[in-house]
């Protein structure tokens, strides 16, 4: 019986190109270089109309077509460079993601915590039970000792 091989699909191929290691470009590689092309400079001649004739302005719309079609004439002429300017967007989107992460999760984080905390104890709520009544000398609680070794086998 012939072992069936598992081919990567185009649709994950376009994100991530697992099953290909270095070498040169597929068509595949290719076309999705040509379709990120397309697709950027849609995005960019659409914001740059939007700038231009709805909000007024002149010189972000020029700079926006500009930048989308330089990036688009190297998806389609000059791939090392695409490459290249897809590798500085990526560097630049890791850092905006790292740096909103530590600029507005880590604030919100303690603000939350610490006042839904702070309102908590105001109002003598203890959900996790952290306070120790104070009849009690102990958390201990006593049980019986196990016997049977099988117990520790079943561990879900």
């Amino acid at each position: 019986m012939a072992e069936e091989i598992y081919r990567q699909n185009r649709v994950s191929d376009v994100v991530w190109h697992w099953q290909k290691e270095g070498g040169a470009p597929t068509p595949s590689t290719r076309k999705a270089e040509i379709i990120k092309g397309l697709v950027g400079i849609v995005i960019g001649y659409s914001i740059a109309a939007f700038l231009y004739f709805k909000k007024g302005h002149t010189g972000m719309p020029v700079f926006i077509v500009s930048v989308s079609t330089i990036i688009t004439c190297c998806a389609f002429f000059i791939p090392p460079a695409f490459h290249r300017i897809e590798a500085g967007f990526n560097r630049l989107a890791h850092g905006v993601g790292v740096a909103l992460a530590y600029i507005l999760l880590v604030p919100l984080f303690y603000t939350f915590f610490v006042c839904s905390h702070a309102c908590m104890a105001v109002m003598g709520i203890d959900k996790l039970k952290l306070k120790k009544p104070a009849n009690e000398e102990t958390f201990w609680e006593e049980r019986d000792p196990i016997t049977d070794k099988s117990y520790y086998r079943k561990q879900f």
